[in-house]
């Protein structure tokens, strides 16, 4: 399986088929920066939103969501622990 992060959707696809397996689109904009790992997806849209997302199985479950008091430029999820 393979994550796929655009300005518009966080998707997950199939290797073998190249098919979408399942999407995350957020409501409040266009995503800015991602990062991610096997099981964490971390994205920052305008405006401070910062989304976190788990991929469990073949599924995208978004955990939680903050809205920082600056623009966010950048993150880095390592080893299954945030870290800026």
């Amino acid at each position: 399986m393979w994550i796929q992060i655009t300005e518009t959707a966080v998707r997950l696809v199939d290797c073998a088929t190249m098919k979408l397996i399942t999407q995350w689109t957020p409501t409040d904009g266009r995503i800015n920066i991602a990062t991610a790992n096997d099981s964490q997806v971390l994205v920052a849209l305008g405006g401070g939103s910062v989304y976190y997302i788990e991929i469990t199985g073949k599924q995208l479950r978004e955990v939680s969501r903050t809205t920082m008091s600056h623009e966010v430029f950048n993150y880095y999820i390592c080893c299954g622990h945030l870290s800026h």
